[in-house]
């Protein structure tokens, strides 16, 4: 069982923007909400530019690469040579390079061509 001091419920209520406050406007009491009139009077008219998210290409583009990899390694299988592993490494990190790279390229050629919209 808990007991509370008369004086939190008072500093609760004094702090705006607490549940016992509720919201404030700038203009208005506790919960007023503007009409159509004043939202026009004071709305900024603004332009929203839809852009891609660029890690999201650039991701893609490495996992393409490493699924390029993955497959070359799977076709060469039949052919064991000292040092495959490191080669495939090798190739796998160049392959994955050059997709995020190619990734990269389409996200500014689709914002490019979103821009032109």
């Amino acid at each position: 069982m808990s007991t509370q001091h008369p004086s939190d419920d008072a500093a609760q209520q004094d702090e705006p923007g607490t549940a016992a406050g509720g919201p404030q406007s700038a203009e208005g009491a506790p919960g007023d909400v503007p009409d159509l009139a004043e939202l026009e009077r004071i709305a900024t008219p603004v332009t929203v530019r839809r852009v891609p998210r660029y890690r999201a290409f650039i991701v893609t583009g490495v996992v393409v690469g490493l699924v390029a990899t993955l497959v070359l390694a799977i076709l060469t299988a039949d052919r064991p040579t000292p040092g495959a592993g490191w080669a495939i490494a090798a190739v796998g990190l160049g392959l994955a390079s050059i997709g995020a790279l190619l990734g990269g390229l389409v996200a500014v050629a689709v914002e490019a061509v979103l821009r032109r919209r």
